[in-house]
């Protein structure tokens, strides 16, 4: 009886390590805390219909691809022309930022889109860049999964699933 007690106790402590290890194996969702050490890899033209804006607007689009997947990191450049970002629209399709102009663009009017990326945009208006991720418009399960700042800089995360 002492013996059985033994092999069932080693088999259950082999058991939880065996069932364990996919979870402790899995890749972990990517945590940005820092800006990327490249060049933004985006650049849209900027559209002025009044005032003195920008010739273009940048930002990083970081993707991170997986079985079922891929997470996109967007990263606006908007530090050259504007100031600290404030958060001030967030659903799980949609992320709305905006930062206050530098002098010289305050009184910019434009926008800045791409008919490839049409997901992202920058609006400029009322001495202000507003930057925007809308997602709605994706055929796929698709989630917005984390929206923050980063040296001064707005940060969404988001995912598509196949």
């Amino acid at each position: 009886m002492l013996n059985f007690a033994r092999v069932t106790t080693i088999l259950g402590g082999f058991s939880v390590l065996i069932f364990s290890i996919p979870v402790l194996t899995q890749e972990q969702p990517t945590t940005i805390s820092v800006l990327p050490d490249t060049q933004p890899n985006i650049t849209f033209n900027v559209t002025t219909k009044a005032g003195q804006c920008p010739k273009t607007v940048s930002l990083w689009n970081l993707s991170r691809y997986y079985e079922g997947g891929v997470e996109h990191t967007a990263i606006a450049d908007t530090l050259p022309i504007a100031g600290n970002p404030e958060l001030i629209s967030s659903t799980n399709k949609f992320v709305q930022f905006k930062a206050p102009l530098t002098k010289a663009y305050e009184l910019c009017n434009g926008l800045a889109t791409s008919e490839t990326r049409t997901y992202y945009s920058f609006r400029f208006r009322d001495r202000h860049v507003y930057f925007k991720v809308n997602i709605k418009n994706i055929p796929r399960y698709s989630l917005v999964s984390d929206q923050k700042v980063i040296e001064s800089r707005p940060v969404v995360r988001w995912q598509v699933a196949d």
